[in-house]
């Protein structure tokens, strides 16, 4: 099965002390991928890639007036996985623990800002991730008129970053450069998804499905839409 998918992220502006006096930063984020599997017995191998663009607008008020830069970054994931369905392929229900293994390349563009009197600007970063999810999926999917099937599923993972350090950082503020120490990730966070699919005479599947990720103080809601075509 081939599938092409676009993703949309909602988040709540990021705020530095107070959003009225210091750093507001609003991001949109789209992207378009694939995923693959085959299925042998009760197992099932996975693949997924996807490219994706994030644009960022930050505003901060700084002496001598407001700051503000425009900077994109763009994502590149490759990831590998197994499932195991733990109940009769003829069932409609689907109870299955999930593995995972994802690698993540950002590559974040230059950014300087626009007034002030000491405008912030550092140079192009590239940073790669590697993550590992494990966790359990329930199912049931069966026929709800003729060549018509539906689907809804739900899953809860626990999401670990190994490179979840953060990196030093070149910076120049004015005409002074210096180095400060990037802030680290979350190493460890909770995620969950809900979906529905509908596929229809067995060949064309549509699906929307919603993922909430929690961890630290951090938190992110994503949104999906996909399109598969069994061949």
């Amino acid at each position: 099965m081939m599938v092409f998918s676009g993703d949309w992220y909602e988040r709540k502006p990021v705020c530095m002390q107070d959003c009225h006096h210091s750093l507001r930063m609003d991001a949109d984020y789209w992207g378009l991928g694939g995923y693959g599997s085959i299925g042998i017995e009760a197992v099932t191998l996975d693949s997924s890639a996807m490219w994706g663009r994030n644009d960022q607008e930050s505003t901060r008020d700084a002496l001598g007036g407001t700051a503000k830069a425009k900077f994109s970054s763009d994502e590149l994931h490759a990831g590998v996985g197994m499932t195991l369905n733990l109940t009769h392929a003829k069932s409609p229900w689907q109870v299955a623990p999930v593995a995972r293994l994802q690698f993540v390349n950002i590559a974040q563009g230059a950014f300087e800002e626009q007034g002030g009197t000491f405008p912030v600007a550092f140079d192009k970063i590239n940073n790669d991730r590697l993550l590992s999810k494990v966790g359990l999926r329930v199912g049931r999917h069966g026929p709800v008129s003729n060549g018509i099937d539906l689907g809804v599923d739900g899953a809860a993972y626990w999401v670990h970053d190994y490179t979840s350090s953060g990196k030093a950082i070149p910076y120049r503020v004015g005409t002074s450069s210096f180095t400060v120490a990037g802030r680290n990730l979350v190493t460890d966070s909770a995620m969950f998804d809900l979906g529905v699919q509908a596929t229809f005479g067995g060949k064309l599947t549509l699906g929307v499905s919603g993922r909430q990720q929690v961890g630290g103080d951090q938190y992110q809601t994503t949104g999906l839409f996909s399109v598969g075509v069994r061949f």
